[in-house]
């Protein structure tokens, strides 16, 4: 029997978590998406968050942190259920809009938030209309 999506899922994150964020010797840190570095805590930040968290977020701010070292600010415009059960907390979607004139492009950015803190999240641009830019962070937590 081959193997489950369960498993599928389990190497390829590790695979993935592997090649992308090799830890530092020393540093504390790991290098991600444009050599933006990211302390361990704020890598751990996203699992502590969940989904009623950024539900009443909606309408805040958020920071993303780019390579360049400058700056993006968004606005959480939703929080939606993936799939399944819309109750089901472990498998979202956030929605950010920014500004169309500082677009993100796809990847991993730190996000800073006033109440949430500093975590990694990796987003993905979902177009833009008028002056507004889209974009999409799915967090998929499959139990292990």
């Amino acid at each position: 029997m081959g193997m489950s999506r369960r498993e599928v899922l389990r190497v390829g994150t590790m695979a993935t978590l592997s090649a992308r964020l090799p830890w530092l010797v020393g540093g504390g840190a790991v290098a991600v998406a444009g050599d933006l570095p990211l302390s361990a805590r704020a890598l751990r930040g996203l699992n502590a968050l969940t989904r009623a968290d950024f539900a009443a977020a909606v309408g805040s701010r958020f920071r993303f942190s780019t390579s360049g070292g400058g700056r993006v600010t968004t606005r959480l415009a939703g929080v939606t259920g993936t799939g399944g059960a819309q109750r089901d907390s472990r498998c979202f979607a956030l929605r950010f809009r920014s500004r169309a004139s500082r677009r993100l492009t796809q990847g991993t950015y730190l996000v800073g938030h006033p109440v949430l803190g500093e975590f990694a999240l990796f987003v993905v641009p979902m177009g833009a209309r008028g002056r507004r830019a889209f974009y999409e962070a799915v967090i998929n937590r499959a139990d292990a």
